[in-house]
């Protein structure tokens, strides 16, 4: 620019109508190629970014300490609810259950049974009770027989009598009493051999079932995926020979269902209004340029955080490809409605300096800057391809706008049309002006 000051200024610099130089910066005459300011109608996007998480994740801890005897899947594998995923040495197990078989057999023998009642049990037929009865009855009978003797009878043996009938019903109730405690001991045995047999299928652990994966809002995606749904097990942190001890700080498997994922991000409260359940949504990922996944909003959080004001969304994404990771970071596009009319101008007029954009409206050959804000930004095809902005800011359509030399423009500079772009409203595709 130096250059073509002092060896052609002709070309940059236009004398007064005297002859002479200009003297100040509006006498600048900047040659400048000119765009139109256009109204249209335009589809209303929400950009944000997230990441992409398993529909359901199942953290596995072992419920005994055993050594591993064998792993039956590797990380990656796909493991339906009810596949062994490990097994454990049972031999421990297998001895607690004789021993608590053996204790329960012996209690089962002191009431005269051989195996554990189904139902009630009738307590006075129990052989002690039996014998016990007996006696009382002979005790009754015996004292009623010298009570009928009358005077015949000493004093002596009236007594010997009374005692032995209050003898005999003390002996009863006594045997009614180790009867119950000694059922209770039957139902005490029976429970631990419950939990001894409880333990020996707990040493193998087994892929849980999932009734509801992500919940009620995501049934309806689920219910487009046929067959049965299986888990990928993301991790795992045990091999075998190590001896399994219980730990909640870290799982033995963690299992996700990945067929279909979650893409979770947060919007601040004032996009709230913007987003509703079941709107579309389109999403990319890094290790697959210029593809987009289709995603829908299957859950807004309720309330918003209060520390952050921002509040939670979940994307339904379908992944029966298996193209698409936990943990991949997302970019997503939800298509949020449409503007009847916006105003847009060509990229190359939207100006940006000391953190504000601004453009150059050219009216009666001066330039007038006008402060913008921007929004969304579309590409058109119009022999070439078109980058236009949203803009809003005191301007209208059809206004003449500055695509170049904007850095030696101010308000009241005097320009010169050098070319335009040559797009009107009418030439633009999809234009309702």
């Amino acid at each position: 620019m130096a250059l073509f000051f002092i060896y052609k200024p002709d070309l940059i610099i236009r004398k007064n109508d005297n002859g002479k130089l200009p003297t100040g910066p509006r006498d600048l005459v900047v040659p400048v190629s000119t765009g139109q300011a256009i109204e249209r109608g335009l589809d209303s996007f929400l950009n944000t970014t997230g990441s992409l998480v398993p529909l359901e994740t199942i953290l596995v801890f072992p419920k005994v300490e055993a050594r591993v005897k064998s792993v039956f899947y590797e990380v990656g594998a796909e493991v339906f609810p009810g596949d062994y995923l490990l097994e454990s040495e049972e031999t421990d197990f297998r001895l607690g259950i004789q021993e608590a078989r053996m204790a329960l057999q012996l209690d089962l023998s002191r009431l005269g049974m051989a195996e554990t009642p189904k139902g009630p049990v009738d307590l006075e037929k129990l052989p002690n009770l039996v014998r016990a009865g007996l006696l009382e009855k002979n005790a009754l009978a015996k004292m009623e027989r010298v009570r009928r003797l009358g005077g015949a009878a000493s004093i002596e043996d009236r007594d010997q009598a009374d005692t032995e009938a209050k003898v005999a019903r003390a002996n009863l109730e006594n045997s009614l009493l180790e009867a119950k405690a000694a059922l209770a001991g039957v139902n005490y045995r029976e429970a631990q051999l419950a939990i001894a047999e409880q333990r020996l299928r707990d040493s193998k652990i087994v892929a849980p079932e999932s009734r509801a994966p992500g919940g009620v809002d995501f049934r309806p995606f689920l219910e487009k995926i046929p067959g049965r749904l299986p888990f990928v097990v993301l991790s795992r942190n045990v091999r075998e020979g190590e001896l399994l001890r219980f730990s909640h700080a870290e799982p033995v498997f963690r299992l996700g269902i990945t067929q279909l994922l979650k893409l979770q991000f947060s919007l601040p409260e004032r996009e709230f209004s913007r987003i509703a359940l079941g709107m579309k949504g389109e999403i990319s990922v890094e290790p697959y340029p210029g593809k987009v996944f289709p995603g829908v909003i299957a859950r807004i959080s309720p309330a918003a955080d209060p520390a952050t004001r921002t509040f939670q969304v979940e994307l339904a994404v379908g992944n029966s490809r298996g193209e698409l990771r936990p943990g991949f970071f997302a970019r997503v596009q939800i298509a949020t409605g449409k503007k009847e009319k916006a105003l847009m101008v060509p990229q190359e007029a939207v100006y940006h300096f000391a953190g504000s954009a601004k453009v150059f409206v050219i009216f009666q050959g001066k330039a007038k800057s006008v402060e913008v804000k921007t929004g969304q930004r579309i590409v058109l095809t119009i022999g070439r391809l078109e980058t236009w902005v949203e803009v809003s800011g005191d301007l209208k359509a059809d206004d003449t706008l500055a695509l170049s030399g904007q850095q030696y423009l101010a308000d009241g500079t005097p320009v010169r049309e050098k070319m335009s772009n040559g797009i009107t409203p009418q030439s633009l595709p999809g234009n309702n002006p």
